[in-house]
């Protein structure tokens, strides 16, 4: 499967965009060399520390770079891999690391799988997971396992977070039930049979964590600003059937709970799509991230928080999944004239799962299939879907503060070639005459209210 990169920041102060375009099923752009005996692991992007906007070219190149010092996050930062697993393989199974091992993190884990089947081994129930699947580990067990013919493509989002029992610097080798535990590997925890293994799997996660550091590669190497990004070669099929699926501590033995919902039953969406407009559902998030570990009582009180905003505040973060039917403007409808160029207070990270899809920018026009995943920098763009058949990709919305434009400060300002409305809730909206951007602040504060009383974010409860 072809998986690209693509990134998008400010130009200069005047809304242009800088995009650049990574092929990253070029070996080059690999963390892991893949094979036989290996898994192929790419570093897509991430932070310490989420950074404000306006983010220029110069600025995300800057603290991409960073990234290279500390391929694990600290608490509250983040990181995306993108990994592919051989046929028959463990995630991580090789002679360097025993990975094969059962373990958990200190981290929330948004998957994304794009092809092919895997399955989580796990204490409570094995989990198998295929293509248009998204899975949220909350910290719990699992053995990533393919034990398919084919290989296993997915995105990993990494958010480490405390846990409250198991200090991040304090490494020890613990009796548990049914074995031992090897903690305070930087928040990875591995069980093992015995003593001696769980001792030796901590000696090797620390060769791994050196590894890291050493090959790789964040974002793909150093490219240039391209003038248009085309469409990369066709992906066979798309997802068809998409799930939610979700994992918490059923017990405090690390027996797993897992919740599953399929997204494709129009009851969970926000907005209802259809020919007038595009069909949205809520996915996850969170205002604050969550500490470590979580009951499925947990879970489910987090997630009804998430009703009080559709919009995460600053340091918060949302996910949806969305339809874009064919020949329409992402939020074009009678209700809403979103079909406008615009921007948001968020650092988006958007991965294509079925069709294609146009982001129109001040710059350089993006298409996106099917494995392309796009990091939009608080940029203008208006996403269109100028194909014959649906469009369907995930966006995950990092709420950060903008240096020029307050949140909760509307105004109505004339810029090069226009007007924009500003500080609804992080939107700024371009048009070309004031009329317009009057009328469309009115329309959103119409839709953020619609958008609260409507969503189910997670699916229905059960």
């Amino acid at each position: 499967m072809r998986v690209r990169l693509i990134t998008a920041a400010d130009e200069d102060e005047t809304g242009r965009v800088s995009t650049r375009v990574v092929d990253l099923t070029d070996p080059d752009a690999a963390t892991q060399p893949g094979g036989a005996s290996r898994s192929l692991l790419t570093g897509l992007w991430g932070w310490d520390r989420i950074p404000p906007l306006p983010q220029l070219r110069e600025d995300v190149e800057a603290y991409r770079n960073a990234l290279r010092d500390a391929p694990l996050a600290p608490y509250d930062g983040m990181r995306a891999f993108v990994a592919v697993v051989p046929p028959g393989m463990g995630l991580n199974d090789a002679t360097e690391v025993s990975g094969g091992a059962m373990h958990r993190t200190d981290s929330i884990d948004i998957i994304v799988a794009l092809e092919g089947e895997l399955v989580f081994e796990q204490p409570g129930g094995d989990l198998t997971i295929t293509a248009g699947d998204t899975v949220i580990l909350h910290g719990t067990y699992h053995r990533p396992v393919n034990r398919s013919g084919k290989p296993f493509t997915f995105v990993d989002l990494q958010f480490s977070t405390p846990r409250k029992d198991t200090p991040w610097h304090e490494p020890a080798v613990e009796e548990v039930p049914g074995g031992w535990l090897a903690t305070g590997n930087e928040g990875h925890a591995f069980f093992a049979e015995t003593p001696e293994k769980a001792e030796a799997l901590a000696a090797v996660r620390e060769t791994w964590r050196a590894q890291l550091r050493d090959e790789i590669t964040w974002g793909g190497p150093t490219t240039s600003d391209v003038s248009e990004v085309g469409a990369g070669d066709a992906n066979p099929g798309g997802p068809g059937r998409i799930r939610l699926i979700t994992t918490a501590d059923a017990d405090e033995d690390g027996t797993v709970s897992t919740r599953i919902v399929d997204l494709t039953d129009p009851s969970v969406s926000t907005q209802p799509g259809g020919p007038g407009r595009a069909r949205l559902t809520g996915l996850w998030g969170w205002d604050e991230l969550p500490t470590l570990p979580l009951s499925r009582a947990d879970v489910e009180r987090y997630r009804t928080t998430l009703a009080k905003g559709a919009y995460a505040p600053y340091g918060g973060m949302r996910a949806y999944l969305t339809t874009v039917p064919p020949r329409m403007g992402m939020n074009d409808t009678t209700e809403l004239s979103g079909g406008s160029m615009h921007r948001t207070d968020t650092i988006d990270i958007v991965i294509g799962l079925e069709g294609e899809l146009v982001f129109e920018q001040p710059g350089a026009d993006i298409t996106i299939t099917p494995g392309d995943i796009v990091i939009l920098h608080g940029t203008y763009h208006r996403p269109v879907n100028r194909s014959d058949q649906p469009f369907v990709f995930l966006d995950f919305q990092y709420t950060t503060p903008r240096k020029d434009t307050p949140w909760y400060d509307p105004q109505i300002r004339e810029v090069e070639g226009g007007w924009i409305s500003t500080g609804n809730e992080g939107f700024t909206f371009f048009e070309e005459t004031r009329e317009k951007a009057e009328a469309l602040t009115a329309l959103r504060e119409k839709w953020r209210e619609q958008a609260k009383s409507e969503i189910t974010w997670g699916g229905p409860r059960d």
